[in-house]
C-alpha cells in the first residue's frame, strides 16, 4: 500500500470515527475534515440529518397503541385504526422522530364523535420500514397511503408531520381540512439551520445539497410550506405554543399570514409535545373538523 493511500485510509477512518455521533468535539472534527473530504463529509451529515431516531413508546401510548387495530398498507407502512370504518377518515400524522400511537390522544374523542381515525408510521419511523427519510419521500409516501385509504376528510399534523401534510395535499392528496401542529412553515430553514449546527465547509455543504435534492426527489424552494399554501384551497387550523422551543412560534405566524383564511390558535406553556395530549386543543381540533 502506497503512503497516500495509507494517508487517505487513515482520514476515512478518523472521519467515520469522529463524526458518529454529534457531540460538539466530533461536529467540530467535521467542519475540518469538510475542507479535506467535502463529498465524504457530506454524505455523513446527511445520515445524521435523514435518519430518525427510535425511541421506546412510553406507557401513556401504549394504552392507546393496545386499543387500536393494526395492519399494513401496501406500501408497507403501518397504521393503527380506531373508530367505525366507513365514517369519514381522520389522518394523525407524527412528527420527526415520532410514530403514530404519539397522536393517541386524539383517538377515542375522533371516534365518539363519529370519525374513523388512521394513525400512520411514517416512513423509516415506528414499526414502518427504511431507515431514514426526508420531506420528499414522506409526504408522498402520505400521498400513497391516502390513494389507497380513500378519501380524507382531515389530516392532523404534529412538527414535521404538518408540514408534510400540507406538501402532501400540494401534490394531490385529496383531504377536504388540515389541521397543523407546532408545524415548520419552510423546510429550506429548517435543513440550514441543522447545516449551521454541524458547519460544514462551502464546498461539502453544496454536495450536501444536491445528495438531498436527489433524495427528496424536488428543490428545496419548493418546500416553503408558507408559500405552498397559498395555491391549496383547503380550510387550514394552524396550532403553535408560543413558547415552543423545538419549531419557534414565529412559523405558525408566517403560516398564518400566507394564508389568510386560516384559523390560529395560539396556546402557552404546552411546549412541543404535551400540546398532542391537551383537552383543549383536542377540542378546537374537533370543533374545526365538524364545522360545515
Amino acid at each position: 500500500m502506497t503512503r497516500l493511500r495509507q494517508k487517505k485510509l487513515f482520514w476515512k477512518r478518523f472521519v467515520k470515527a469522529t463524526t458518529s455521533n454529534l457531540k460538539p468535539i466530533m461536529i467540530k472534527f467535521m467542519y475540518y475534515i469538510s475542507f479535506l473530504f467535502p463529498a465524504l463529509t457530506a454524505r455523513k451529515a446527511l445520515l445524521i440529518f435523514l435518519k430518525p431516531k427510535k425511541y421506546q413508546r412510553p406507557a401513556a401510548e401504549e394504552i392507546w397503541y393496545a386499543s387500536a387495530r393494526k395492519r399494513k398498507l401496501i406500501s408497507g407502512l403501518a397504521i393503527n385504526e380506531w373508530g367505525v370504518e366507513g365514517n369519514p377518515k381522520v389522518l394523525l400524522i407524527h412528527g420527526w422522530g415520532g410514530r403514530g400511537s404519539q397522536m393517541g390522544a386524539f383517538a377515542e374523542p375522533l371516534s365518539v364523535a363519529g370519525y374513523h381515525v388512521i394513525a400512520l408510521d411514517g416512513p423509516a419511523h415506528g414499526e414502518s420500514p427504511g431507515e431514514e427519510t426526508n420531506a420528499g419521500v414522506f409526504s408522498r409516501a402520505l400521498l400513497s397511503a391516502q390513494q389507497e385509504l380513500g378519501e380524507v376528510h382531515a389530516c392532523i399534523g404534529h412538527s414535521f408531520g404538518g408540514g408534510c401534510a400540507i406538501l402532501s395535499a400540494s401534490l394531490g392528496m385529496k383531504v377536504h381540512k388540515l389541521i397543523t401542529i407546532c408545524s415548520p412553515s419552510d423546510y429550506a430553514k429548517v435543513v440550514q439551520n441543522f447545516l449551521d449546527f454541524v458547519k460544514l465547509s462551502p464546498w461539502s455543504q453544496k454536495i450536501f445539497y444536491q445528495i438531498l435534492t436527489v433524495k427528496a426527489q424536488m428543490k428545496l424552494e419548493d418546500i416553503h410550506i408558507a408559500g405552498l399554501g397559498k395555491n391549496l384551497n383547503t380550510p387550514v387550523l394552524i396550532i403553535h405554543d408560543k413558547h415552543d422551543k423545538e419549531v419557534r412560534y414565529q412559523n405558525a405566524l408566517n403560516l398564518h399570514q400566507a394564508w389568510p383564511a386560516s384559523e390560529l390558535m395560539t396556546t402557552e406553556g404546552l411546549g412541543h409535545r404535551r400540546i398532542l395530549k391537551d383537552k383543549s386543543v383536542i377540542d378546537r381540533v374537533i370543533e374545526f373538523i365538524n364545522k360545515k
